[in-house]
């Protein structure tokens, strides 16, 4: 049956709709040489994008809990069907500049399945990596930000459109680990 617990983030009717669930802000942390960040969400789709109704999902660390466009700095997994045939991408972005990886791997949809992400930056901030579903997808080592403070978000962000969108969370958690060594 359908996993338990679900909860649904909607973009609403809105064209720009958008929503997002994770960290308050004063719950920020930063990475840097010795702190070890890992978020981990287990999560669906209701629909994916088509050519009259678009969006954004993301989900990892994040410098925004909401923004409008991407963040400034993150290490997360995004999807928009206009790019990489739909796929979920890792990505690390430091400053507005971006390192991508496509996973080629496609969201799961609806209710009865799910898809768990999990992003993991290294204490040394060198280096990022993403798994999912267990299985990892790659590493990233450029525009890791380490100066950043970041909290764990994942959220929806509408683009086009006036049809609804719902990411549905069946649960999430982190891990914060400082004065790490290698």
């Amino acid at each position: 049956g359908p996993p338990w617990g679900l909860s649904g983030i909607s973009t609403s009717s809105s064209a720009s709709g958008r929503g997002s669930i994770g960290a308050p802000a004063n719950a920020m942390v930063r990475s840097t040489e010795n702190t070890y960040l890992r978020h981990s969400a287990t999560f669906s789709l209701d629909n994916l994008s088509d050519g009259n109704n678009t969006y954004f999902a993301r989900s990892g660390w994040m410098d925004s809990s909401n923004p409008n466009g991407e963040p400034s700095n993150g290490v997360y997994f995004r999807y928009t069907d206009g790019t990489n045939s739909g796929n979920w991408q890792l990505v690390c972005r430091k400053s507005n500049t971006e390192s991508v990886i496509n996973t080629g791997t496609a969201p799961v949809t609806g209710t009865s399945s799910v898809q768990s992400m999990i992003v993991v930056v290294l204490p040394d901030g060198a280096s990022a990596e993403g798994y999912i579903d267990g299985v990892s997808v790659g590493t990233i080592t450029t525009n890791v930000p380490n100066t950043a403070n970041m909290g764990y978000y994942t959220q929806i962000q509408k683009s086009a459109g006036t049809t609804s969108r719902t990411l549905y969370l069946s649960g999430a958690n982190v891990l914060v680990v400082a004065n790490k060594r290698q």
